[in-house]
C-alpha cells in the first residue's frame, strides 16, 4: 500500500492541481486547509480502488 507522498510523485500531483480537483481557490488555500489531510485519505482511497482493483 502506497502513501499520499508516494502516489502524489507517481501521479505528479501538485498542491496547484489538488487544489483544482478540490475546488479550491488556489494552491496556497489547499495547503492551509484543516481539511488537507482528509483529501489526501481520499486520493490514497480512490488510488487503491481505481488502479490496484483494476491492475490484478
Amino acid at each position: 500500500m502506497k502513501d499520499f507522498l508516494e502516489i502524489k510523485k507517481e501521479l505528479n500531483l501538485t498542491d496547484a492541481k489538488m487544489a483544482k480537483i478540490f475546488s479550491f481557490k488556489n494552491a496556497m488555500a489547499y495547503s492551509n486547509s484543516s481539511a488537507k489531510t482528509r483529501y489526501e485519505n481520499a486520493v490514497v482511497n480512490l488510488y487503491e480502488i481505481l488502479v490496484l482493483s483494476y491492475s490484478k
